[in-house]
């Protein structure tokens, strides 16, 4: 019994790590590289007959970038994360999307995924549907949460981000438009935005009050895009549904959702990601906390209102009176 005990985690260890390797190289000899083995060895390992040692176990873990703690059952209270930080320029951004796709992406090459998304602000993915808002984002946490020194003199328009910059991020942001997703949206979710936008304009960080009408513009152009997908109850990207075994669900939730949270249950693990420092985030595969976050966010939507698919009333008075918000900024900008 223990023996075949042994062999049931040491299958699901090795499972963990197919997930988080690079399928263009040979899962075999990375194994026996890693562990400084022969193929022969490495094989023995993969099919059980030969039980890993914990350095072992620590050194492939190390390398892909996995917790241990994901494979033991222990009721401790201590829960092992990983982080992914945006840091000081704007090439770090693109590192960070980079780092977060590949979480991503490996969630989207699931046969089953679904998740939850508790949105303090916009989900940042959202963002790149519109480039112009993407750039107002980046130079916003660069000179408000890092203090970059790079652009404390330099006034926010377009043009200031390189485009290239901007291009790739598009293409990495597709992957959270692949994975069927609930949201959890609250007034205080795009609030956060037209704060930013309004204090910006009128700390003169703004070239012009023609700029800051245009990033209006371009978050109304987000938003239009999220009451979509609502309508169609799909995701989208780039204009138009990306398949139609993607579904979309917007939850409404009159209280403030106090962090951006997230959790994804798929046919072969569940993730939790938890927001922090505005633009960073921790990630654990922790069995016990993954089912308290879950827990937590579907008991917030049994407490919310769907307002994707057929509620249309509650969607168009709740995006109504966004539209209504953007417009006011808009007039306060314009008239100042």
């Amino acid at each position: 019994m223990q023996n075949t005990t042994r062999h049931s985690v040491q299958e699901v260890f090795f499972d963990r790590l197919k997930q988080k390797a690079n399928p263009a190289i040979s899962f075999v000899d990375e194994i026996a590289e890693v562990l400084e083995l022969s193929n022969d060895s490495a094989y023995r390992r993969l099919r059980g007959e030969t039980a890993i040692t914990l350095e072992e176990a620590i050194k492939l873990a190390g390398h892909f970038g996995i917790g241990l703690d994901e494979f033991t059952s222990t009721k401790s209270d201590m829960v092992m994360f990983g982080r992914s930080t945006f840091r000081e320029k704007p090439e770090d951004f693109f590192t960070y999307l980079q780092k977060t796709a590949e979480r991503f992406g490996a969630i989207a090459a699931m046969r089953e995924k679904k998740g939850i998304y508790a949105a303090k602000d916009i989900p940042t993915f959202s963002y790149f549907q519109v480039p112009e808002f993407a750039e107002f984002k980046l130079y916003y946490w660069l000179r408000t949460v890092r203090g970059n020194t790079l652009i404390q003199d330099e006034k926010f328009n377009f043009g200031l981000v390189p485009e290239d910059l901007i291009k790739k991020s598009r293409a990495i942001a597709k992957y959270y438009f692949q994975i069927p997703f609930t949201e959890l949206w609250s007034e205080d979710t795009v609030n956060v935005a037209l704060r930013q936008i309004e204090y910006f304009h009128e700390a003169g960080w703004m070239q012009s009050s023609e700029v800051a009408v245009r990033v209006c513009d371009a978050l109304e152009q987000i938003i239009r895009g999220v009451q979509k997908q609502a309508e169609t109850e799909l995701m989208w990207f780039d204009g138009k549904p990306v398949h139609p075994d993607v579904p979309y669900a917007l939850y409404f939730n009159d209280i403030a959702v106090m962090d951006n949270a997230i959790f994804v249950q798929t046919d072969k693990f569940a993730i939790s990601m938890i927001g922090y420092n505005a633009m960073d985030y921790l990630y654990t595969q922790h069995p016990g906390f993954c089912r308290e976050t879950e827990n937590f966010l579907k008991k917030q939507i049994s407490r919310s209102v769907l307002i994707s698919g057929a509620a249309e009333k509650e969607r168009n008075k709740f995006f109504n009176k966004i539209y209504s918000k953007i417009a006011a900024l808009k007039t306060r900008i314009q008239s100042s």
